[in-house]
Formats: C-alpha cells, structure tokens, sequence
C-alpha cells in the first residue's frame, strides 16, 4: 500500500509539474507576440525616408526607434501596403492577449490570409482616393499593392467622366474599406463578448480601480468629532455599618429588709 500511495504521489506532482511548465510556455509565448507588435507598431511609426532600407543606402544612423531592423522592416511593409501596414502589426497583439486569456488560436492560416487581404483591399482603397500626396511614404499611401488595384478604380473612374468618375472611385473605395476592415475585424478572433467589452471601454470613461477608490476615501478630510464624555464613576458604597442595639437593663430589685 505504502508503494501505491508514493507511485500515486510522484505521479500527481509531474503532473501539476507539467502543467505548470506549459502554462509558463505559452505565458512567455503571448508576451513575446505582444512585443513583437508592438515593436512592429513602433517601427512603422517611426519610419523615416533617410534610415538604411532595402532600396535607401545610407551611411548615416537610423533614426527609427528599433534601430537598422525596425527601419529595414518598417520599409518593406510600407512599400508593400502603404499605411495598412498598421493593421498587421496588431494582429500579433491579438493574438497575444487570446494566449494569455488561455484561449488558443484557431485557423491561424486563414487568419492570416483574411488579414492579408483586408490590408491590401484597404490599400486599393487609399490609392484609389489619395492618388496625390504620400511623398513621405516609400510607394505612396496604398504602397505598391495598392498602386496596383488602384490603378483600375482610377481608370474606371475617368471613364465615367468628371463627376461621375468622382463617385465611381468614392463607392468603389467605400466597398474595398468596408470589406477590408470586416476581414481584418474577423482575423484578430475576437468573440462577442470582447468586442462588447471593448467598444463599452472605449465609450466610457475609465473607472477607478478598487486601490484608486481606497486611496480617495483615506485622502477625504475626517471631521472631527467631539469627544466622548467620560463615564460618570459610580459612588463605591463603603462598608456596611453595623448598629450596636444595648440590652435593655434588667428591672432593679428593691432589697427586703
């Protein structure tokens, strides 16, 4: 018996042992996503023309904010997909924060696909309406993806003439954001509830936290009240006084004579 009991011991703790270890690697797994995008946000914000590239050669420093990494990568997506760049880097983030709810992340591929797509329909988009403008950029405000399918909203809307060409590129460009912002919404795999939870945290106003709310109360001004009065000390009886009664003298007696 003694054996089963410590075979059953030993087998318990590997158990919690491992579990403990996978919960530890997929923690560290959702923080190093989270970085990534947000190192990916961070690189693409500050992208400048000068910094080392692919197609800029410079001798200078670089100026982005992730060093010659960030610089090399910030231009390659924004070549490719213009300013929908962006919307990539979060999809690690999302993903992130599902790994970390405990949630694991389903139909990575075709994730990743929609979100793909949704960024170079977003693209098109951009380059259909902001043909001019975008000279800080590498490839303009759709990137070369969006110069691509921009270029047929473009000639579409000069086929319609003046006005009419106006309209065809305002619908076309309202049809591909819309599409594209679905599937890019649809990628990140977010239920019902988080989205709930997410559009009441952007409407309301932050709530102040449990500790907040504590500290606001202790920092409130206390009153101050009178004192209590003192208790009114009771009169200590002393000890009882025994009353001494005389005997009565006996009757005197008249002597006979």
């Amino acid at each position: 018996m003694a054996r089963i009991d410590s075979a059953r011991r030993s087998t318990g703790v590997r158990a919690e042992l491992s579990a403990m270890l996978t919960h530890s690697g997929v923690m560290a797994a959702a923080a190093a996503l989270i970085l990534l995008g947000l190192a990916l946000v961070v690189a693409l914000v500050t992208y400048h023309q000068t910094d080392p590239s692919l197609n800029t050669a410079s001798g200078a420093a670089a100026a982005n904010w992730m060093g010659v990494p960030g610089a090399w990568v910030a231009d390659l997506l924004l070549q490719m997909l213009g300013v929908a760049a962006g919307l990539l880097a979060l999809l690690p983030i999302a993903l992130g924060f599902q790994m970390a709810r405990n949630r694991t992340p389903a139909r990575l591929r075709l994730r990743l696909m929609a979100a793909l797509v949704g960024a170079a329909a977003i693209a098109f988009a951009l380059r259909g309406c902001l043909s001019a403008g975008g000279d800080m950029l590498p490839a303009g405000w759709g990137g070369i993806i969006g110069w691509a399918g921009g270029n047929g909203a473009v000639a579409l809307g000069e086929l319609a003439g003046a006005e009419g060409g106006l309209w065809v590129r305002a619908g076309l460009a309202t049809v591909m954001i819309a599409a594209g912002l679905a599937l890019w919404a649809w990628s990140l795999g977010f239920d019902r509830q988080e989205w709930l939870a997410l559009f009441a945290a952007l409407r309301s106003p932050a709530r102040p936290s449990v500790d907040e709310a504590e500290q606001d109360i202790d920092a409130r001004p206390v009153s101050a009240s009178p004192a209590p009065a003192a208790p009114r000390r009771a009169a200590v009886a002393g000890p009882p006084q025994h009353r001494v009664v005389g005997r009565a003298a006996p009757p005197a007696t008249s002597k006979r004579s």
